[in-house]
């Protein structure tokens, strides 16, 4: 926007209405990817800690199968 002079109500309201859906529109769009990573991040978490659980498993089997042979 090239400010010529004195800008009236009827220049200032569409331009100000673009700028804000513009804005409006890089907003949803840190929403939905903020989301997309929350869910993300989420599911790492409960695949990390199934695999966790599973380490846990074999090393509880290791120390088992150690102990017999002392």
């Amino acid at each position: 926007m090239v400010i010529t002079g004195a800008l009236t109500v009827e220049e200032i309201i569409p331009e100000l209405a673009m700028q804000m859906s513009q804005i409006n529109l890089w907003i949803k769009g840190l929403g939905i990817f903020t989301a997309l990573w929350v869910v993300y991040v989420t599911v790492l978490f409960v695949l990390e800690r199934k695999r966790m659980k599973r380490l846990e498993v074999i090393e509880q089997k290791i120390d088992r199968l150690l102990s017999r042979k002392k």
